[in-house]
């Protein structure tokens, strides 16, 4: 039986690989945004340019100026597809509670299933509120950490002010040490200078 199963696999192995017929009933089920959906041929911005590939979509949303690209030469779809493709790996970075952090993945999700009622409107809705609302816990995270670091420096400057200060003091009782002293040499010189005269 294992020898007639093997054979009836092939090379493929026990993996099971569907069927267009499977494949085309389970995308029935599912809601799969695909880059450049709509197979557009030339750029937003200028026809006479070719569509942008995913490959470099995902190497321009890696780098660290991504918030600074407008994207304006692809489609919205696209735009939040690879904002959603960047913050599937980077979303473990952010601390956040249990409710925030399951939305933002569900709006993440790369499929999205039928009994959802996914179509192409509410599946960009869901992951342009995912994205964003990772940005604003990632600036946030960000604006927290630059505060702590401000924090920081604000304490370690009052110390080296507490420090100068301590330093200045004991200096001062120095000088007033040294300045006591001298007037006790002054008035015994004056006591011997009394007694010669």
């Amino acid at each position: 039986m294992v020898k007639d199963l093997i054979a009836s696999k092939g090379k493929r192995g026990c993996h099971h690989y569907p069927s267009e017929e499977e494949r085309a009933a389970r995308d029935e089920q599912l809601y799969i945004y695909r880059y450049n959906q709509a197979g557009e041929k030339t750029r937003r911005d200028n026809g006479s340019r070719p569509y942008p590939s995913l490959t470099g979509m995902k190497t321009r949303i890696e780098t660290s100026k991504y918030r600074y690209d407008s994207f304006w030469e692809i489609g919205l779809g696209d735009v939040v597809m690879i904002g959603k493709m960047r913050w599937r790996k980077h979303l473990s970075g952010l601390d956040l509670d249990g409710f925030p952090k399951s939305w933002i993945q569900r709006g993440l999700w790369e499929i999205h299933h039928g009994n959802d009622k996914m179509d192409g409107r509410m599946d960009a809705c869901l992951r342009y509120t995912a994205v964003m609302g990772a940005e604003i816990y990632d600036s946030i995270k960000e604006l927290s950490s630059d505060m702590r670091d401000e924090q920081k420096k604000w304490a370690l400057d009052g110390w080296d002010r507490m420090n100068v200060k301590r330093q200045l003091e004991d200096s001062l009782c120095d000088a007033q040490g040294e300045i006591a002293n001298l007037k006790a040499r002054v008035e015994s010189l004056e006591f011997l200078v009394e007694k010669l005269t």
